[in-house]
């Protein structure tokens, strides 16, 4: 019997997973991508004796990528060896003062107390219930298409009593707790959604879960070796994976596809496509004509797209003893910062960001004695920054790092620098305006996030970040099983226990 064939255009881990789900239950699989490095946004580059992590460096909800090792019968402990980040994170304040917190929440109980009295129990019922609500979703919504049916729950339902899931998050958390620097502590982390706390549902404080109860969790070596680990497997199950292979068009015949053509001019023939790039790029570029388009342009006109992100990389000389692995200072007016990040063609005046030292952790990644950092600056998407723009706006940060942070001069400790922005996300992820994480998280966006299924094109998939359920790592790990439940057409609901 002649096996099924699969194309995946694009190595991003969501892309990766359908792969190997796909590839365990049978199919032959080819994998496409279009830059040297496969793994899409987790990438990596080395310089000066450093291996830099150049795209996500957070590792939340370990349960997730756990249940997937095991539903594809691997090791998780022998693929990766996960080490659990304590304290899990520092942050500093514009007014040089700052909280290192504890990865077990109850250790954080004179931090919340000093800085507002009786303010403790109260966050820790919020993020009881914020891990009741998870439990919940995890087995209901999460590995399934997100519509207005399946969201009615009765658990779901009796949880949400005790607080109003309609609201936004910033007005939930002021429900709770008053201080301004507690409000900023559990609000950055909607950012991870790529949404202000201002429009981000009530619902994505689950988050605050992950990070004061579950943990924050790091793999010796880097993000990277997730996408290593995820091609040792793939291999193992005969997937071909072809770097530097940019698709050019998604070959559609009465409205089913039946292969890709590569930028080359060659045909590659397959029964199921799955499209692990940009979904904008997909859509209006890979998909040349309108009537098979289900995200015409028109679509992208209306629809709210993340920001982009201002990254610098450096290799320093020596070490930072001031630095936890995972680090970010808060600007004083948190409004204004955020309405800049979310306006088009806008540079942020005093700009709150996001420092690792993963180095810190881990002694593999830079050279003996010596540190690296990742800076993320969230920035507008657009087309405004030129070189001048860039170089101002560096300088702005090493001050403030060297003032607000660290209280020593930053750069003459840089032995290494390169600066990764809207333009360079564009370039190698073809992403809309430059987004560094895609399509926000509003509740709109949310309830009628794009879906993983071409509504016009048959045997045509969509896997990532993008569509359902979401922005992140374990979202695609998800996204990966809705597609391949899509093709095998499995009804139902929740996470796969086997394949």
């Amino acid at each position: 019997m002649t096996k099924q064939k699969v194309i995946i255009i694009g190595s991003g881990l969501g892309g990766i997973a359908s792969g190997i789900l796909l590839a365990k239950k049978g199919f032959e699989v080819k994998i496409f991508e279009k830059n040297n490095n496969f793994g899409g946004r987790i990438n990596i580059f080395k310089e000066k004796g450093h291996t830099f992590d150049m795209g996500p460096s957070w590792l939340l909800m370990k349960d997730i990528f756990e249940d997937f090792y095991k539903l594809i019968n691997e090791d998780i402990n022998k693929e990766l060896k996960l080490l659990k980040l304590n304290p899990a994170f520092k942050i500093y304040f514009d007014d040089k003062t700052n909280i290192t917190i504890n990865s077990e929440l109850e250790k954080n109980k004179l931090i919340f107390e000093d800085l507002e009295k009786n303010s403790f129990e109260k966050i820790k019922n919020y993020i009881e219930t914020q891990e009741e609500i998870y439990k919940i979703i995890k087995n209901k919504f999460i590995f399934d298409e997100i519509n207005i049916k399946n969201i009615i729950n009765f658990k779901l339902f009796k949880t949400f009593l005790k607080f109003n899931p309609f609201l936004n998050a910033h007005k939930s958390l002021k429900n709770i707790i008053k201080n301004e620097k507690l409000l900023k502590t559990l609000e950055f982390d909607f950012l991870f959604l790529g949404t202000d706390p201002k429009k981000a549902p009530a619902v994505y404080g689950i988050i605050n879960y992950f990070l004061f109860k579950q943990g924050v969790f790091y793999p010796e070596g880097g993000i990277y070796k997730i996408i290593e680990s995820m091609i040792r497997i793939g291999k193992k199950l005969n997937i071909e994976f072809y770097n530097n292979s940019p698709v050019s068009e998604i070959i559609i015949k009465n409205y089913k596809a039946i292969g890709v053509k590569l930028k080359n001019g060659e045909i590659i023939e397959g029964n199921y496509i799955i499209s692990n790039a940009d979904l904008f790029h997909t859509e209006t570029k890979l998909i040349k004509e309108i009537k098979y388009q289900t995200y015409n342009e028109n679509y992208w006109k209306k629809i709210k797209i993340a920001p982009s992100g201002f990254i610098i990389y450096l290799g320093l000389n020596q070490k930072i003893q001031e630095f936890e692995h995972h680090n970010f200072y808060f600007s004083k007016d948190w409004d204004l910062n955020f309405k800049q990040i979310f306006n088009y063609n806008d540079l942020p005046n005093d700009p709150s960001f996001y420092v690792c030292m993963p180095s810190k952790t881990d002694s593999t990644i830079s050279p003996q004695n010596k540190d690296q950092l990742f800076i993320l600056i969230p920035i507008s998407v657009g087309n405004y920054l030129n070189q001048k723009n860039k170089n101002e706006f560096k300088e702005k940060i090493y001050k403030t790092i060297e003032n607000k942070m660290i209280g020593k001069n930053l750069t003459k400790m840089i032995e290494f620098e390169k600066i990764y922005s809207i333009d360079d996300f564009k370039k190698d992820y073809n992403a809309l305006e430059g987004t560094a994480l895609g399509i926000i998280h509003d509740l709109k966006q949310t309830l009628f996030r794009p879906k993983n299924q071409s509504r016009k094109v048959k045997n045509l998939y969509y896997v990532g970040g993008y569509v359902n359920p979401g922005i992140g790592m374990p979202m695609v790990l998800a996204s990966a099983q809705i597609v391949y439940k899509k093709i095998l057409n499995i009804k139902r609901k929740g996470p796969l226990t086997s394949i």
